[in-house]
């Protein structure tokens, strides 16, 4: 029998070499069968690591955000929606709480989960001070039923802002002098609600000859209905009056040689996408305000009109969402004066947490430069 199964692997083996080869294993004082033996445990462990391979793991547990959002207001109930897959047959509990950093309570809660399924939760945050921002922190820990250790977590920054993003800025607001052009109104309503300072203009003529402040052309003003605005926010900053503009929803703007005519000179142009939120302020929310998103209806692209380069207002989110022209004087590189023409929706979504509101006062401070720092600020955080 070992002859024949050893013939199955040595029939190619040259007799005279074989017959070496037995020698120097009974030189080791080793025989055929035990030979054998080793020889086919050799050949058989790639077979077994084969086999224990093939064998189907079990499936993880695991816990998904459905809406990313880490900002909210203070003092109000807000809706969290956790998915959960567990495998078959797995029960267990679902453990959620928002902790301080330094592990302190706010809320918590309990699940019971025995199949795959959405989790939605209510939370109620805790009242902040006027002026402050408080850094928190939600946890969500799966354990199986009779078990103690945790299966799966979540973990997410939350921060927790008051509702009134103007608390200690009405002075300096009131010293931007902010004038407002808006057909649409719905910016200037929402301003007169938040009880932010600011100068109406309804005559597209009178817009052309402001001569100091912030100039905000209105979220939804059309640069096609109104074809000497694109023109008119240009000069304006050239001569030194900074422009922000909220989502243009038709027309285009002609993108300036870096010198034309009296006043400053181009020093910079600047496109973004979200990612410019991150740069405003780094708590805030970049594509998830709460329950929405933050798409905006428009956004910007660059074209060419005949000889000139135009940054056309198109449909859809494939474009860019921030477009920034920067002014100076003609014999110097520091710009002086910023125009920015952003598709952020952020009168549109102002009740959508924290982050629209926010967001606009750092559009102001940014424009305006306030400081050297206006960007990469942050709110002051709570003790």
């Amino acid at each position: 029998m070992i002859a024949a199964a050893l013939g199955i692997f040595t029939k190619d083996i040259p007799v005279p070499l074989w017959k070496a080869m037995m020698a120097q294993l009974k030189a080791f004082g080793l025989t055929q069968a035990l030979f054998l033996q080793i020889f086919f445990s050799i050949i058989a462990w790639p077979v077994t690591l084969l086999t224990v391979s093939a064998q189907p793991k079990e499936k993880a547990v695991t816990i998904a955000r459905r809406a990313e959002w880490t900002t909210a207001f203070g003092d109000e109930a807000v809706k969290v929606q956790l998915a959960v897959e567990v495998p078959p047959s797995t029960t267990g509990r679902l453990l959620w709480a928002v902790t301080t950093l330094e592990r302190i309570a706010l809320a918590r809660g309990e699940v019971p989960i025995d199949a795959s399924r959405e989790v939605e939760f209510s939370l109620q945050l805790p009242t902040v001070k006027p002026g402050f921002v408080l850094p928190a922190l939600l946890t969500a820990n799966f354990i199986v039923d009779r078990q103690r250790e945790v299966s799966a977590k979540y973990e997410s920054p939350l921060w927790i802002y008051p509702r009134d993003p103007i608390h200690n800025r009405l002075q300096w607001l009131t010293q931007l002098t902010l004038t407002v052009y808006d057909p649409p109104g719905a910016t200037i309503a929402c301003l007169a609600n938040t009880k932010i300072p600011f100068v109406q203009i309804s005559n597209i003529s009178a817009l052309g000859e402001t001569s100091k402040g912030l100039v905000l052309i209105g979220e939804g003003s059309s640069f096609r209905e109104d074809r000497a605005l694109p023109e008119i926010i240009v000069q304006l900053a050239r001569r030194g009056v900074p422009v922000l503009c909220l989502t243009p929803s038709q027309g285009d703007v002609v993108i300036p040689r870096r010198q034309e005519g009296a006043g400053a000179s181009l020093q910079g142009l600047n496109f973004h996408c979200h990612d410019i939120i991150a740069k405003l302020d780094k708590h805030l929310d970049t594509d998830q305000w709460m329950l929405q998103r933050a798409t905006p209806s428009h956004t910007l692209a660059l074209c060419s009109g005949g000889s000139r380069v135009l940054a056309e207002i198109v449909t859809g989110e494939e474009g860019w969402t921030w477009l920034e022209m920067q002014f100076g004087a003609p014999k110097t590189s520091t710009p002086q004066t910023r125009l920015v023409i952003t598709s952020l929706p952020v009168i549109k979504h102002w009740d959508d947490g924290p982050t629209p509101r926010y967001l606009f006062v750092r559009l102001l401070e940014h424009v305006a430069s306030v400081s050297s720092s206006s960007t990469n600020q942050k709110d002051p955080v709570s003790p």
